[in-house]
């Protein structure tokens, strides 16, 4: 499926810029590779992967403008 295909790169992305963002469940999610997305079948699971997924397509926008990313908590 192409747009999990697609999924899987942004939250990649997001797991290799900024780690810390993501939980452990979700970095052996992203580890697994782009099917291992269709486990997230909950209406709130899908919200926030889909908002993972645009923000990992901004990243991708924004990548060689932005300074190294560190979130306020680490």
């Amino acid at each position: 499926a192409p747009a999990r295909e697609y999924g899987h790169r942004m939250l990649s992305r997001v797991a290799e810029l900024v780690p810390s963002l993501l939980s452990e469940p979700l970095h052996a999610v992203v580890a697994e590779g782009p099917d291992a997305l269709a486990r997230f079948n909950g209406w709130n699971d899908r919200f926030w992967v889909r908002s993972l997924v645009l923000f990992g397509a901004w990243l991708g926008d924004y990548e060689t403008r932005l300074p190294e990313l560190a979130p306020p908590w680490s």
